[in-house]
């Protein structure tokens, strides 16, 4: 039986009420505690979609029997938390959190003897109560009368969280030194092991324009890096094109501006018509092969040599033993500034090629190309590789570097019912910083209990990427359990 079990109720302002529900005029009886059959997926507030996860429904039968006005008021403590969890799922200004919290000595504390409790807590999506007659209430022997019975549903998400919150910070005041974050190239930032049985929620996570860059961020991404293999290989996002093998009117060639000194170039020479430029084996990244299992959004980063000149491209990978290939979609490039382009998605190994058959060496990414306006060149500097199963993605920004007493900043928020927001802070000069809502695409945003993970970056301002661009970090995750008794508490 649980020490502690509770109901939590957090203010929008601050501060908490707390219903306990193991002591008190109005408490649990015996074995009064059940897990019920799951829900469906029931919709989000204000019509969206179905929340993310399967809430599990809990019933907890109470029995009063102490004062009876103390027992009223703790009922009337109960119906005004159900009041505001179905308040939450209409109105979107109703910000109360309420949370079930539950601890049992020796298991999820912090290892220490005597042991300090922890008590886990998982969010509350929606309850009902119903009270018995007192016709059809249990006698208590210790009152000579019948007493109160009370039967609680609670339908709660299906994870266990931390009350500590995990933090990854890289300094982001608007007057500490320079100390500039990851690089918005291919930056990384390792994490390590996440405990727990359930993947963390990523709380927070707030993403400054450092003060050393020199324009205003548009676009930003994301991803995290999983070792599948658990083997802890060497993991190298960005692949150097020149490194490759050239195709149709394409050689190499130097560039002060490319990310490895080196450029692949097509002159459209002999032909203007779509044909495969650049072939890049996986076997050729920097990287260890291992490495690479998962998938992974593709960024091109590309540009023509005049402003008259416009291409059209697109991507395909796969076995080169095969005729089988996948194809991305075409994408415009035009521009003398190099920009960062989506070329599509790809999985490794590709298609259902078992790993004792998966030759890296044999699987290829492709680029095709062809000319459709002026008379330029194309260039291809490099491939970001993004982990694209677990990763955000925010467009439309317009973050200043930081400065004057400002840390300009784009957050995403994972609330604990799973859903995902975001927004930005532009920093302007003058004497208010207000936020802006920002386009967001997020994929499965969590933390997988993996091996071990890291957060790769990349970003770019309004129509160039700029190789020494970086920012600041601030991140914030809990862990969580499948059940309040797991084990692991960090």
């Amino acid at each position: 039986m649980a020490e502690i079990l509770r109901i939590v109720m957090e203010r929008p302002e601050g501060g908490s009420e707390t219903i306990d529900l193991l002591s008190g005029a109005l408490h649990l009886e015996m074995d009064g505690w059940e897990m019920l059959e799951p829900e469906m997926r029931r919709p989000r507030p204000f019509g969206g979609p179905p929340l993310p996860y399967e809430p599990i429904r809990e019933r907890f039968i109470l029995i009063g029997e102490g004062d009876r006005e103390q027992i009223r008021a703790r009922i009337r403590q109960i119906d005004r938390a159900l009041e505001l969890l179905r308040q939450r799922r209409s109105d979107n200004w109703n910000q109360w959190q309420i949370w079930l919290e539950a601890w049992t000595e020796g298991e999820g504390d912090d290892g220490l003897d005597p042991p300090t409790p922890f008590p886990r807590r998982a969010y509350l999506i929606d309850g009902s109560a119903a009270r018995f007659p007192a016709r059809q209430g249990t006698f208590s022997p210790l009152l000579h009368r019948q007493a109160e019975r009370m039967i609680l549903i609670l339908a709660r998400m299906p994870f266990w969280e931390s009350y500590a919150q995990q933090q990854v910070y890289n300094p982001s005041q608007a007057n500490a030194p320079y100390n500039p974050g990851p690089s918005l190239w291919g930056g990384m930032h390792n994490l390590s092991t996440i405990p727990g049985t359930a993947p963390a929620r990523i709380e927070r996570i707030r993403m400054i324009n450092d003060e050393s860059n020199t324009g205003n961020l548009n676009e930003l991404w994301c991803g995290i890096w999983t070792d599948h293999t658990r083997t802890s290989p060497n993991f190298d996002p960005i692949l150097e094109l020149e490194n490759g093998a050239p195709g149709t009117d394409t050689a190499s060639q130097a560039s002060s501006t490319a990310s490895g000194g080196y450029a692949m170039r097509t002159d459209f020479a002999t032909t203007t018509s779509e044909a495969m430029r650049v072939q890049f084996r996986i076997s050729q990244a920097a990287g260890d092969t291992a490495a690479y299992f998962g998938r992974y959004l593709l960024l091109l980063r590309a540009r023509c040599s005049d402003s008259a000149t416009q291409a059209v491209a697109r991507m395909r990978y796969g076995d080169l033993n095969s005729s089988s290939r996948i194809y991305g979609s075409y994408v415009e490039i035009s521009g003398v500034d190099w920009r960062l382009y989506e070329m599509g998605e790809i999985g490794l190994p590709p298609g259902r090629i078992p790993l004792s058959s998966y030759d890296p060496s044999q699987v290829a990414i492709e680029l095709l190309a062809e000319r459709t306006a002026g008379s330029g060149a194309l260039e291809w500097d490099a491939i970001l590789m993004m982990p694209s199963q677990h990763m955000i993605h925010l467009w439309d920004l317009d973050l200043r570097p930081r400065g004057g007493g400002y840390a300009p900043s784009a957050t995403v928020e994972t609330l604990p019912d799973g859903s995902t927001t975001a927004r930005h802070i532009r920093g302007p000069a003058g004497s208010s910083a207000p936020d802006y809502a920002t386009a967001l695409d997020a994929r499965q945003w969590w933390l997988p209990t993996e091996h071990s993970l890291k957060l790769v970056f990349a970003g770019q301002r309004a129509g160039l990427h700029d190789l020494n661009d970086a920012i600041d970090l601030e991140f914030f995750y809990r862990h969580r359990w499948r059940s309040y008794k797991d084990p692991n508490y960090p």
